[in-house]
C-alpha cells in the first residue's frame, strides 16, 4: 500500500506527474469488488499490471490474497492463512509481503503460488508493513510494535519503541530517517535506521493513522479529525483549511507532487506535494464509507475499505475507454424487418459491462453483455450502431452497419401499347423500378398466362414481343421480382387486337421498341422482317463478307422460327450467331443492314464461334457466378477486383452496366488477368480496340 516507492523512483515520478487532480475528478469509477459481508483492507500495486488486495469476510476469519497480473477479469485468488489480514507489500514484481492478526508475516517469492511463515512471536496485531528497497523494510502494530528486516522479509527484527500506544503507520524517508504514528498523537523519528526511536510527539487525544513527510522539517499527517501540516519539524501543528474535518487513514504518495489521501467518506487529492487539496467524488453507498487505503496505479486511482453495513469497496477510477466494437456484421438484407447481428467482444482493463445499440441515431439502448442481436427495422435503410460500456460506465466508440429491410416488390407501371394488329409482332414495355433492391426479373402476362421473361433494356425498361393470332381483346400485365424475391403485379391493360393488314412484297422492318428476341432453345438474337423473293442472296459468291444476314423466312413464321436469327458472316466465310440481343446491341444499333440469304446460302456458310460482348462496352457477369468482368479483344474477361475500381472505371451507377451470361456460354469466353486498379484497364481503349466483330475472333 501507502507512501512513496523507492523501487524506480525516476519512472515513477514520470508517470505519476501526469496524473493530475482533474484526471481524477473527472475520471467515472469501476466497482471492481463490491460484495456484501466483506471488507478490503489493503491494496498495493508493484506497477499498473500488478498488484494484490486483502479482502476478508465481516468476522475477519476467511482472508484471501488477489493477485492481478495484467487485467483485472485475469485475478487469481489464494488464501494463504486463517489469521486476519491487515496491510500488503510488494518487495519486488513476485515478491510480496502480508501482515495481520497475532504476529502474522507471510511472503510469497512467485505471485502468490505458495506463501512462507514468516510471523514473529507475539498475540498483537501488526498493521502496516513498508520496504525502504528490495531488502530494508519495517512493519509496526498494537502496542508500540516495530520490527525491521534487512533480507527482502524473510526475518524480523524487534526495535524497541519505548511507548505502548498502538502505532498505525510508518513513513520511510530515507534509509536512516523513518517516522511512524499512532494512537493519542504519538509520533516517533529515528535518524539511524531504527537503532532508536526519539518520540517528537505524544499524549495527545487525538489519532494519528498515516504520515507523509517531504523532508524532516516539512511533513501531514492524517488524524482522526482532519488534515494537520507542520513546516517546522513537528515543533507545531496547523489543520488544513477548507479540507474535511472527518477521519482520514492513509496517504499515497507517488512522486513529490503528486498524491492522495482517503478516510471516513472522504477522498482528497493533490498534484502540489501537498500544499492543497482537492475533494474526488466517490460512489455513494449505504452508510458511512470506511476507507482504509488508497493506491496509484497507471493514470487511474484505487480506493479500498467497507461500508458501516459491511459491505467491501474496491473501487478505481477509469482512464481507458473500451476496445472498438470489431467484426461488426449483420444478415442484411431482410425481406420481414428481422435483422441478426453480431461482433467480436470487446477488451476493457476492468471488464466490459453490458453493450449498447443505435438505430439511426436514435439514442443508445443497453442490451446486455451479449456478441449477437436480433432487432427488428421498419422498411428501407438503416445505420445500426453498437459499442461496449465498461463496468465504470465508460463508453467505448462503436462500430456501424448499414442494414437494409426490403418487403416489398418493384413498382411497375401498365403494359403499354393497349393496341395491336393480328399476325404482326408488337414490342410491350413496361418500367420497373426498385428504391431498395435491384429489379431482377419481368414476366409478361397475357389472358392470365406467362409469356417468359421480358428483356432488360436498361434504365428500368423490360420488353417483350408477341403476335397476336387473333383479333379481339385481351388482358395483359408484368410480374416483376427484386433481388430478395420480393414481388409485384402490375395493374392489367386491356390490349385492343385489330384486324390483320396487307402485307407488301417489300423487304420492311416492323417498327417496333423491341428489336430483339431472346429464344428458349438457341438464345440467339432474332428479328422481325417481312421477307420477300426480291433481294434476297441466292448465290453465295454473290454475297459480302463482313455483313449482318439471316435466312428468308417463306409464308408465317413464329418469332422464335431459326430464319428470323441473325448472323456476323466474317473475312473468313464463316458466320457466327449472337447469342441475344445484349450482345448484339453492343455493336450496331439497329436491324437496318441485315442482308437476306436463302437456305442455300446459309448452309453454304460454315458456322463459327459465337459473337461475344463488344469490348468495353459493359461489364458481365455468369448467372449463378458472382464475379463480375471487364471484357477485352477476344472474348477475353478479366474479374474486376473490387467496387472502387468498378467505380473508377464505368463511374457511380457501374452496378446498372453489368449484363448477365447464361452459363451455356460460359466456354464463349476466355479469362485474363485480374483488374485490380484502374490503371490496369482502360475502357477507351477496349472500345477501340475493334471496329467490327472481324476484329475479335
Amino acid at each position: 500500500m501507502k507512501l512513496l516507492r523507492y523501487i524506480s523512483v525516476p519512472l515513477l515520478v514520470v508517470l505519476f506527474f501526469v496524473v493530475g487532480v482533474s484526471a481524477v475528478n473527472a475520471a467515472d469509477w469501476a466497482k471492481l469488488y463490491n460484495e456484501s459481508s466483506q471488507k478490503v483492507f489493503g491494496v498495493d500495486y508493484f506497477d499498473s499490471d500488478t498488484g494484490a488486495i486483502l479482502i476478508t469476510n465481516s468476522s475477519g476469519s476467511e482472508p484471501f490474497v488477489v493477485i492481478v497480473n495484467g487485467d483485472w477479469e485475469d485475478r487469481v485468488v489464494y488464501e494463504p492463512t486463517t489469521e486476519e489480514l491487515y496491510d500488503v507489500q510488494f518487495v519486488d514484481k513476485n515478491s510480496i509481503i502480508a501482515v495481520g492478526e497475532n504476529g502474522t508475516i507471510i511472503k510469497t517469492d512467485d505471485l502468490g503460488v505458495t506463501w512462507d511463515d514468516v510471523s514473529v512471536a507475539i498475540s498483537s496485531k501488526l498493521v502496516h508493513i513498508e520496504m525502504f528497497n528490495s531488502s530494508i523494510g519495517w512493519v509496526v502494530g498494537d502496542g508500540g510494535l516495530i520490527y525491521k528486516t534487512l533480507n527482502g522479509g524473510d526475518s524480523w527484527t524487534l526495535q524497541p519503541s519505548g511507548v505502548t500506544e498502538d502505532l498505525n503507520s510508518i513513513h520511510i524517508l530515507s534509509v536512516d530517517e523513518v517516522y511512524t504514528v499512532g494512537d493519542n498523537e504519538t509520533i516517533l523519528h529515528t535518524s539511524n535506521g531504527g537503532s532508536s526511536w526519539p518520540i517528537r510527539r505524544y499524549g495527545g487525544t487525538n489519532e494519528f493513522y498515516d504520515a507523509y513527510y517531504s523532508s524532516t522539517m516539512n511533513g501531514i499527517v492524517a488524524t482522526g479529525s482532519g488534515l494537520y501540516y507542520t513546516t517546522n519539524g513537528g515543533a507545531a501543528w496547523t489543520i488544513f483549511d477548507g479540507v474535511s474535518t472527518n477521519k482520514f487513514v492513509t496517504f499515497d504518495f507517488y512522486s513529490s507532487s503528486v498524491g492522495a489521501v482517503v478516510g471516513t467518506s472522504v477522498a482528497y487529492v493533490t498534484d502540489d506535494g501537498g500544499a492543497t487539496w482537492t475533494s474526488v467524488d466517490i460512489p455513494d453507498e449505504t452508510g458511512s464509507e470506511l476507507l482504509v487505503d488508497v493506491e496509484y496505479f497507471g493514470d487511474d486511482l484505487l480506493i479500498a475499505g467497507y461500508t458501516s453495513y459491511l459491505r467491501s469497496i474496491f473501487y478505481a477510477t477509469d482512464s481507458e475507454a473500451p476496445t472498438t466494437v470489431s467484426g461488426l456484421t449483420s444478415d442484411s438484407p431482410s425481406t420481414d424487418g428481422a435483422i441478426s447481428l453480431s461482433w467480436d467482444a470487446s477488451t476493457d482493463q476492468y471488464g466490459v459491462e453490458s453493450y449498447e445499440i443505435d438505430v439511426d441515431g436514435a439514442g443508445y439502448t443497453d442490451i446486455g453483455d451479449v456478441t449477437e442481436y436480433d432487432l427488428t427495422v421498419s422498411e428501407g435503410s438503416h445505420e445500426v450502431s453498437v459499442r461496449a460500456i465498461d463496468i465504470a460506465g465508460v463508453e467505448g466508440e462503436a462500430a456501424s452497419v448499414t442494414v437494409l429491410s426490403d418487403e416489398t416488390g418493384p413498382e411497375i407501371s401498365a403494359v403499354t401499347p393497349i393496341s395491336a394488329i393480328q399476325d404482326e409482332l408488337t414490342a410491350f414495355s413496361v418500367t420497373a423500378t426498385d428504391e431498395l433492391s435491384e429489379v431482377d426479373l419481368c414476366l409478361l402476362y397475357l389472358n392470365g398466362a406467362s409469356q417468359g421473361h421480358m428483356n432488360d433494356q436498361g434504365d428500368g425498361l423490360y420488353t417483350k414481343s408477341y403476335t397476336f393470332g387473333a383479333e379481339g381483346s385481351y388482358s395483359a400485365y408484368a410480374i416483376c421480382d427484386d433481388s430478395l424475391g420480393n414481388s409485384t403485379t402490375a395493374s392489367t391493360s386491356t390490349i385492343t387486337v385489330g384486324a390483320a393488314t396487307e402485307t407488301t412484297e417489300t423487304t420492311e422492318t416492323t417498327e417496333t421498341t423491341e428489336t430483339t428476341e431472346t429464344t428458349e432453345t438457341t438464345e440467339t438474337t432474332t428479328t422481325e422482317v417481312s421477307d420477300s423473293s426480291t433481294g434476297v442472296i441466292t448465290d453465295i459468291a454473290d454475297l459480302d463478307t463482313e455483313v449482318l444476314i439471316k435466312s428468308q423466312c417463306i409464308d408465317s413464321t413464329g418469332v422464335n422460327d431459326p430464319c428470323r436469327a441473325v448472323y456476323f458472316y466474317d473475312s473468313a466465310g464463316m458466320r457466327h450467331a449472337f447469342p441475344n440481343s445484349k450482345v448484339y446491341f453492343t455493336w450496331y444499333d439497329s436491324f437496318d443492314d441485315i442482308i437476306l440469304v436463302n437456305s442455300d446460302v446459309m448452309a453454304d456458310a460454315p458456322l463459327g464461334a459465337n459473337v461475344t460482348y463488344h469490348p468495353g462496352t459493359k461489364m458481365v457477369k455468369f448467372q449463378t457466378v458472382n464475379t463480375v468482368y471487364a471484357v477485352e479483344q477476344g472474348g477475353v474477361l478479366r474479374a474486376i477486383g473490387s467496387e472502387e475500381v468498378a467505380t473508377d472505371l464505368y463511374g457511380s451507377d457501374w452496378n446498372q452496366q453489368i449484363d448477365d451470361i447464361s452459363d451455356a456460354f460460359f466456354t464463349n469466353y476466355s479469362f485474363g488477368d485480374d483488374v485490380d486498379s484502374a490503371s490496369d484497364y482502360d475502357v477507351s481503349d477496349a472500345i477501340a480496340s475493334v471496329s467490327s466483330p472481324d476484329d475479335n475472333f
